[in-house]
C-alpha cells in the first residue's frame, strides 16, 4: 500500500462527541501537526447526536492516575489547563450499606465503614473534563469541526476501486451525512477506516 498517496488528505469522522470523542480528535489533531506532509489528514469531523451545546453532566467519579493527568497537562499535549480542577485522594474508604454499627463505628449516609486502603487517585468531574477537552479543540479549529444534533444510524462501504473505498454515514432519515476514506493494506490484509467509534 502506498501510504503517501492514500493517507494524505483523508477525511476522518468521529461518531460521538463526549469525552472519548473529544480525546480522539485531540489525539489525531496533535499527531497530524507532528506528521510530515505526506501523512497529513484533511479534516476531522465530530458527529454528536445531542443537539444541546453543553452535554449533560454525569457528576464525579472518573478516576485517573497522577502520572496520566500530568501527561495530559504537560507541555507536549496541554489538553488540561493549569487551572483545571480535580480531587486528589490519598486513600479509599469501603462501606457496607446496612445500619448495623459495631463498637467504635458510626453509620453514615454511605453506610457502615469496613476498611480503608491506600488510593493515590485523582477524581474528575465528567462535566468539567468534557468542557476542558471540548474547549481545547478550538486550537485546531482549522482542522476539527464539532457538529451537534447528528445521530448516525447506518454505515455503508461503497466500492470505488481496489485500493481506496469510501465509508458512507447516514442519519435516521437515511440522509447522507458524509463520505470518509477506507484504506486497504494488501500486504497485511488489514483495513484502516477513517471512522472512529470511541
Amino acid at each position: 500500500m502506498n501510504q503517501k498517496k492514500v493517507v494524505r488528505d483523508s477525511h476522518v469522522a468521529i461518531v460521538g462527541g463526549s469525552i472519548a470523542g473529544c480525546a480522539s480528535a485531540l489525539a489525531l489533531a496533535s499527531a497530524n501537526d507532528k506528521s510530515n506532509s505526506h501523512h497529513k489528514i484533511a479534516s476531522i469531523t465530530i458527529l454528536e447526536r445531542s443537539s444541546a451545546a453543553q452535554l449533560e453532566d454525569r457528576g464525579q467519579g472518573i478516576g485517573m492516575m497522577k502520572s496520566f493527568q500530568e501527561t495530559l497537562s504537560g507541555d507536549d499535549l496541554q489538553w488540561l489547563s493549569p487551572d483545571y480542577r480535580f480531587l486528589q485522594t490519598q486513600q479509599r474508604e469501603w462501606f457496607v450499606t446496612d445500619d448495623v454499627a459495631t463498637a467504635n463505628q458510626t453509620v453514615s449516609a454511605m453506610g457502615r465503614p469496613c476498611w480503608t486502603t491506600p488510593g493515590m487517585v485523582q477524581l474528575h468531574n465528567w462535566g468539567l473534563l468534557w468542557k476542558e477537552l471540548r474547549s481545547n479543540l478550538k486550537k485546531w479549529s482549522h482542522l476539527v469541526e464539532y457538529q451537534n444534533g447528528i445521530s448516525i444510524e447506518s454505515v455503508e462501504t461503497i466500492q470505488e476501486d481496489s485500493e481506496n473505498d469510501k465509508v458512507a454515514l447516514y442519519d435516521a432519515k437515511q440522509d447522507l451525512v458524509g463520505m470518509y476514506d477506507e484504506v486497504h493494506d494488501r500486504q497485511s490484509g488489514s483495513t484502516l477506516v477513517g471512522l472512529y467509534r470511541p
